[in-house]
């Protein structure tokens, strides 16, 4: 900055609460977004002993502000300062520059002795660099232009320029997810969306399916926050994501807006909306849904009234902090419909149908509420679980609480090996035992071919799993252990293995 006096030194601060920490819109060409790690010090590039230093709150009315002061010494040494201030609006605050009127006292915000100079600016390109420019009576030009660059900041701070750098550790984690809704120019095609903050990153994923093949646009509030691009599947269908991340991944985007709240929409390439919802802005609770708590998980078994005496059911609540969940499973009855009675109230239907091993039916309660799922809106401990048809009762349980060890709970989680046929693929199996029941769930990831796998217990074939994307899930419930390959019900000790034509491709033992 050229200046008929002798040493310039800034002294920047830029003010941000953390009621402020999730900025909503992006730093142009870089997707970043000023935020409290911003704070630090900031070198001018063409003046290295002129430095800047800056820090990120928010004013009394709420509004992002920005306050700027520095130090003008003339050619004898005399100090003078300068103070600005302005709206903060995505990475740029702009600036009304007063000069103090008395220079031994620095100035203040409303301060009686200040003077209006000129106007500036400053801008960030990302997290480590920006530019001051503005006009102004000082600089001798009539105006100024120079890059700054971050030399440090704040200790155990880092700066993603997203939503994560007002983020806490260890803040209560957040878990929202909606379904779109589909309009006529996307009739038949489906989407979901998740918002998550936990451990101190902030996540936000979009999928859709079984639209055209092609690229959409996703908007938020009107603004395009990027693509989808919507490829076929081999097994039929389509499909396309969108992952947003702060700290930024490879192979994400920055996630630098809160879609809480927030109305968004998918577009095609003619301007259509295919997809729409408004995300909500917390998990429901009260008289919309059964609300969140501290982490729970119950299962029992109802008991056979003894009408249909082959038959089984259980029943099984899960709480976390940002869900809840609560599903009744009844098998090896006649195919039909079932009431399902809570506490003396119906609560909805179990449809049973005839399957290749036996016939099951199940109903599952969701807050916030799922596709495919019933809104939980009531709290199923402690109270009366019925199954009947035509008021005759099948089965029946008084549902524990939960406060007191009434169900056995045992959680492994164990990684497959692979065997070396396909040396980027890896997997997990999660093993469950609640009282006598069993359930396996196994996840494979980055196999190269996609199709249907096998799932294979002591050598005996247990199901398939398919494959897309190099990705696959499948689950072994309580009704397949109860069979063949499990006469017991105990798959402790066996031999889990994940084959594909034949070979075994991911493989473990699940320990005793």
């Amino acid at each position: 900055m050229n200046t008929k006096y002798g040493r310039i030194q800034f002294l920047i601060f830029i003010l941000l609460s953390s009621a402020s920490m999730m900025l909503q819109a992006a730093i142009s060409g870089t997707g970043g977004i000023a935020t409290r790690a911003f704070t630090g010090t900031w070198n001018q590039l063409m003046h290295p002993n002129e430095s800047t230093i800056i820090q990120i709150v928010n004013d009394d009315a709420g509004a992002l502000s920005g306050k700027v002061y520095w130090i003008v010494y003339d050619e004898d040494g005399i100090p003078y300062w300068y103070f600005a201030e302005g709206p903060v609006t995505d990475n740029r605050i702009d600036l009304t520059i007063y000069e103090a009127t008395d220079p031994a006292v620095t100035p203040e915000p409303g301060g009686s002795n200040l003077r209006v100079v000129g106007d500036g600016a400053i801008e960030f390109d990302n997290c480590f660099e920006g530019t001051f420019s503005g006009l102004d009576s000082i600089s001798g030009t009539g105006g100024f232009h120079f890059k700054i660059n971050k030399m440090s900041g704040i200790a155990d701070t880092t700066c993603s320029g997203g939503t994560s750098d007002g983020v806490n550790p260890s803040d209560s984690p957040v878990d929202i997810r909606s379904f779109f809704t589909s309009t006529v120019a996307g009739a038949g095609s489906s989407g979901k969306a998740e918002f998550e903050i936990s451990g101190g990153r902030t996540n936000f994923n979009v999928e859709i399916e079984d639209l055209p093949v092609g690229d959409y646009d996703l908007s938020v509030d009107g603004i395009k926050h990027g693509s989808v691009r919507v490829v076929a599947l081999s097994g039929g269908g389509t499909k396309g994501e969108i992952e947003f991340r702060s700290p930024v991944e490879p192979e994400k985007v920055l996630l630098t807006f809160d879609p809480r709240d927030k109305l968004i929409d998918i577009s095609n390439s003619a301007s259509d909306i295919v997809l729409t919802q408004i995300f909500p802005s917390s998990f429901v609770s009260g008289e919309d849904g059964l609300a969140g708590g501290a982490d729970m998980e119950i299962r029992t078994d109802l008991t056979n009234a003894g009408v249909y005496p082959a038959g089984d059911a259980d029943a099984q609540f899960e709480q976390r902090p940002d869900r809840a969940a609560f599903s009744v499973e009844v098998e090896d009855i006649p195919a039909g419909i079932y009431d399902l009675y809570v506490g003396s109230v119906m609560r909805g239907t179990i449809n049973v149908v005839q399957l290749s091993g036996g016939t099951e039916g199940e109903i599952e309660f969701r807050s916030p509420v799922e596709a495919g799922k019933v809104l939980l809106d009531f709290d199923p401990r402690n109270q009366l679980i019925e199954v009947k048809q035509d008021n005759t009762l099948l089965f029946s349980t008084d549902f524990p609480s939960g406060t007191d060890p009434v169900v056995e709970r045992v959680v492994l989680d164990i990684g497959l090996e692979n065997t070396g046929v396909d040396g980027q693929a890896s997997g997990t199996l999660e093993y469950r035992k609640f009282g006598t029941r069993t359930r396996i769930e196994i996840r494979v990831e980055d196999l190269s071919v996609n199709g249907r796998y096998q799932v294979f217990i002591d050598d005996i074939m247990a199901g398939n799993l398919p494959v897309e994307d190099g990705k696959g899930r499948w689950e072994f419930r309580t009704r397949f252990l109860d069979k063949a390959p499990f006469p017991d019900g105990n798959p402790v000790g066996a031999v889990v293995s994940v084959r594909f034509n034949g070979v075994d491709m991911l493989s473990v033992r699940i320990p005793e």
